[in-house]
């Protein structure tokens, strides 16, 4: 008789928790979800500039019932479809959360409490950038029996950073010790509800290249310039300029932080005179990347 009941047991327990039992099934409701990105424009560019998705869905009590990982081979058709009871959903997707993400707290009950973060804000290690991170979300009632359609709609969490330094120059014995840039006061946590908080902020250390005769670094930094602060070391660790990035942005109203694509690029110059800030040549007519 044992033998008999186990296998039972076990085949009741895979339909329990399919979410929809064979009694019910009738009652479930088809949900394709779509993913979708424009960017500042009209054009879809989803595939272009979103290589993973995390997706989760939370029913009306913000019960996380669905947590799934999508790579790139499977957003082939910018979709997922999902089988759910009749009710109130909402989904919340993270694009490209990779190695500079973690999500934490998914089942705390409250979309302002569940965040995406740098896992080094979690273990006090040095942090160099954060992953192109997008976020989407979207409410919808599920009917009964019938199918249904909803599109998410993506935007950026994040912003592109250049960083281009210029004619300072070191003696040879300096030169395997590169000029090091710090990036002070940089908020580190964006919610589900894509709002970049304040509650701990920290400082990037991002990796450079040289690239005739200048350094240039390229990171991302969260949508939130209101504090950070630019400095930048000599091989001996001294500072040689300062500079806050909302002074900058000020002398600069061409650069619109509001888009989906920002780009914030910045020239630093050593002359003679002293040091000279500017927008780089590439980007002066016109500040925003490529849609």
């Amino acid at each position: 008789m044992m033998k008999y009941i186990n296998p039972f047991i076990i085949l009741l327990w895979v339909v329990l928790v399919a979410g929809c039992i064979k009694e019910n099934r009738d009652d479930c409701g088809r949900c394709t979800l779509r993913f979708s990105y424009v960017g500042d424009g009209t054009t879809e560019i989803f595939q272009k500039k979103i290589e993973k998705v995390n997706l989760y869905v939370f029913d009306a009590n913000h019960n996380c019932i669905v947590s799934r990982t999508l790579k790139q081979n499977e957003l082939s058709t910018q979709s997922i479809s999902l089988e759910l009871s009749p009710g109130t959903y909402r989904a919340v997707c993270i694009g490209n959360a990779f190695e500079a993400t973690v999500i934490t707290d998914v089942n705390c009950g409250n979309y302002k409490d569940i965040h995406c973060t740098h896992p080094c804000c979690l273990s006090g290690d040095i942090i160099h950038s954060n992953d192109s991170l997008y976020q989407g979300s979207k409410e919808f009632a599920v009917p009964k029996n019938r199918e249904l359609t909803e599109t998410i709609p993506f935007s950026a969490s994040h912003i592109d950073m250049y960083v281009e330094v210029k004619g300072y120059i070191e003696t040879a014995a300096r030169s395997t010790s590169p000029l090091k840039l710090e990036v002070n006061n940089l908020s580190t946590w964006v919610n589900f509800n894509n709002e970049v908080t304040d509650d701990e902020l920290a400082t990037y250390y991002p990796l450079s290249d040289v690239e005739k005769q200048s350094y240039v670094y390229r990171f991302n930094i969260l949508k939130q310039t209101e504090h950070p602060c630019l400095k930048l070391y000599d091989s001996d660790n001294k500072e040689i300029f300062s500079m806050q990035l909302a002074d900058f942005l000020e002398k600069h109203p061409e650069i619109n932080i509001d888009k989906n694509e920002t780009i914030i690029p910045i020239l630093i110059e050593f002359k003679s005179i002293g040091v000279e800030v500017s927008i780089p040549d590439w980007a002066i007519e016109d500040v925003k990347p490529e849609f």
